[in-house]
């Protein structure tokens, strides 16, 4: 069995998404060339991107399904598989562009005992109207 390319992406994580995508359609799928751009992302068109690739003949299954994937959004494909699903929204103008807000006084506090990590998120900043939601 050969393996064809179905699609390349600049970074890993986009084609792991992507070929969760595949599998969870029942198309067997692989990540290619992962490592060589983690080591020299600069150069990654270059190198051809981070590869999909599946078995010669799901490729026409597998091209259908790069197709639906480009024409939806993440979020669109998550309502749909879970209809409870909401979107985190400003409580002030009801827009869906946040961004987190995390303590700087408890990450600080952390990273100088323990090393570097993530902060405590407390909240969202709404990028719309610049109010401050909290959890």
């Amino acid at each position: 069995m050969s393996l064809k390319k179905v699609a390349a992406f600049e970074l890993p994580w986009q084609a792991h998404l992507f070929k969760g995508f595949l599998e969870s359609e029942g198309v067997q799928a692989y990540v290619v060339n992962e490592e060589h751009i983690r080591l020299y992302w600069p150069i990654s068109n270059a190198l051809g991107g981070v590869r999909v690739m599946v078995h010669a003949e799901d490729l026409e299954h597998a091209k259908s399904i790069y197709q639906q994937y480009l024409e939806t959004s993440f979020e669109d494909n998550l309502q749909q598989e879970f209809p409870d699903y909401e979107v985190t929204k400003c409580d002030y103008c009801g827009s869906e562009e946040l961004e987190p807000l995390y303590s700087g006084t408890k990450t600080l506090l952390f990273f100088l005992a323990i090393g570097p990590a993530p902060g405590k998120l407390i909240g969202y900043r709404c990028l719309d109207c610049n109010a401050k939601n909290s959890l």
